[in-house]
């Protein structure tokens, strides 16, 4: 027997010979049930060789299943997936991915990585690269950065000063105690911690002072405590300012005046010192000489006890010397002659008066 060729109508309607990549489909459930084509197969799979039967329900590796067997078994079938893969009448879908879940994605242009405004694609290793190439770090005082290697950044923060602000370190608490540090801050134990070991005031060491009470600030008794402003307004508000004459006081609101009135010859007060004028012309008689001025008035003079011969000064004579009339450098006064007289032993020219 030679070998035959199936000749067969493609789609367009035109015959033409089966060809071997071409699938033949025999659709008959009635009529090719049970029928078997006899013959040798080849080409299909090199390992078979042998007849082919058309069976409603095959079985066997020499079966051939018909549509209808095919769609009854596809029929049968239960597809299911899980996120982000769906299935829907037999098509299989996958979800876009998104910032929350898992799901398909495509990868971005090389301008989307540029733009870095796309959230819906990825960026391969290659596009990062690029995109990196052109990254810039930039800090402002007291940060700095620097870059080295290429996309390698170092950020420091500069130390703080008393002029700029920077990163600083707490103090120990040693170096709290001793308060000599400017690089370093306290902490709020190293301010209570220094605050106790500072000592209370004296009047020859500063130190921790309490403020007065209202009775301490008025007393004006106790050495170891502050007076506040308000008390010192309320205890000055209490002072009163006195004065003898020639001095006298007067008062408005807190300010106190004090004045003085003028010498007179009944009145202490006081007085200014003549000038040379004034010396000379002896007129004045609310003004004082000095010993300078009456030097330079009378300078070169000199004077002398009184005798009966020069003028000069003398000395008064008391009652008794004026009654035992023996003195001869001493003045009588009136008062003291009026006593020689009434003295009954005083005698005068020689007998009683």
């Amino acid at each position: 027997m030679a070998d035959r060729k199936l000749t067969v109508l493609n789609p367009n309607g035109y015959q033409e010979i089966l060809q071997t990549a071409d699938r033949l489909v025999i659709d008959s459930s009635s009529l090719l049930a049970a029928t078997q084509l006899s013959g040798a197969l080849t080409g299909t799979s090199a390992s078979f060789t042998g007849n082919i039967t058309i069976s409603g329900t095959p079985s066997a590796n020499t079966d051939a299943a018909t549509v209808q067997f095919v769609n009854t078994v596809a029929a049968g079938i239960t597809l299911t997936a899980s996120a982000p893969i769906s299935i829907s009448s037999q098509d299989i879908q996958i979800a876009a991915a998104s910032d929350s879940a898992v799901g398909a994605l495509r990868f971005a242009t090389n301008a989307e990585c540029v733009a870095g405004s796309s959230v819906n694609a990825a960026v391969k290793p290659d596009q990062l690269a690029f995109v990196l190439d052109d990254l810039t770090v930039n800090g402002t005082a007291p940060i700095t950065v620097t870059e080295s290697p290429t996309n390698t950044f170092t950020v420091d923060i500069n130390a703080g000063s008393t002029t700029a602000a920077g990163a600083v370190r707490f103090a120990t608490t040693s170096e709290a105690a001793a308060g000599t540090v400017t690089t370093a801050v306290m902490t709020p134990k190293n301010v209570a911690d220094a605050i106790a070991a500072i000592p209370d005031s004296t009047s020859g060491a500063r130190g921790l002072a309490r403020l007065a009470t209202g009775t301490e600030a008025t007393t004006g008794t106790a050495s170891d405590v502050a007076v506040t402003p308000a008390q010192l307004t309320a205890k000055v508000d209490t002072v009163d300012v006195a004065a003898t004459a020639p001095l006298s006081v007067s008062q408005s609101g807190r300010v106190f005046t004090v004045s003085s009135s003028y010498a007179t010859n009944s009145a202490s007060g006081l007085i200014r010192i003549a000038t040379n004028a004034e010396l000379s012309a002896g007129t004045a008689t609310n003004v004082a000489i000095t010993p300078a001025l009456l030097e330079t008035r009378f300078g070169g003079l000199t004077i002398v006890d009184a005798s009966t011969t020069d003028k000069g000064l003398i000395e008064i004579a008391t009652d008794a010397e004026v009654i035992a009339g023996t003195a001869t450098l001493l003045a009588v006064t009136p008062a003291s002659l009026r006593a020689a007289l009434d003295d009954s032993n005083y005698e005068l020219d020689g007998g009683s008066y």
